[in-house]
Formats: C-alpha cells, structure tokens, sequence
C-alpha cells in the first residue's frame, strides 16, 4: 500500500524498480511468491500513472547465485513484459564472457562499484528519454 499511496501523491513521470539481488538470494527463490510480490509492487508503481523501469538483477562472480539470479530474471522479465514496464538488462554491459560479473565492475563479488553504477545510470537515462 505504501507504494501505491506515494505514487498516486507525487505522481512521478518514471519509478525505476529493481528486486534486491541480496534479498533473493538469501531469502531463497520463492517463484510464485517472487511472482506475486514483484507483480503487485509494479502495479502500485504504476497506480499513479508512472512509467516503470525494471532492472533486472546483474550477474554476480557465484555461479550458484547466478542460476539462481537467471530464474528471478526470467519472471521479472516476464511480468515487466506484461505490465508495459521498459526493461533494463545490464548483463552484456557487466558480465564477462561466461556470464559472471567482470571483476572490475564489483567490490566484493556482489556489489557494483561506481564504474557499474555509471553505467546503470546512463541507461535508466536513455530508458527515461526513448519513445514510450
């Protein structure tokens, strides 16, 4: 409810959204529960007229992690696809040709550095500036 209450108030142009890869991996990979969960904060996104931008999880340096982060990115693709949100897909800026997180681009094998965070930046920009 708290989503959807500031969106109808401040009723902001885009809301960028993107799950907590940490949240996901540690809380165990829930598909239906992702499902609902995901779906329903999209909506609320949504209910003050946004447009939403979906990031999808970037890679990790885990394989384990990574088929796991596969999964959580194939149903958020999935229900950002179905609610018209514009989607952000950072994996061929980040990842290196086996689909793990270049090593440049992380502090700790999960978290982006600032390099990582430019560039995720300058694609919420041009998602923010392409024709709806």
């Amino acid at each position: 409810e708290g989503l959807s209450k500031h969106a109808a108030y401040l009723r902001p142009r885009f809301i960028v959204y993107m799950s907590g890869t940490i949240d996901a991996l540690l809380g165990g990979f829930d598909r239906q529960g992702f499902r609902r969960a995901y779906e329903a904060n999209i909506v609320a996104a949504k209910s003050g007229g946004a447009q939403v931008i979906v990031t999808l999880a970037p890679p990790t340096r885990s394989i384990s992690w990574n088929a796991t982060l596969a999964q959580l990115n194939a149903e958020a693709r999935s229900i950002a696809t179905q609610q018209g949100a514009i989607i952000i897909d950072l994996s061929s800026q980040l990842a290196d040709a086996d689909g793990m997180l270049c090593a440049k681009f992380t502090t700790d094998d999960i978290h982006l550095t600032r390099d990582a965070y430019e560039i995720w930046a300058s694609e919420i920009r041009r998602a923010m500036t392409r024709d709806n």
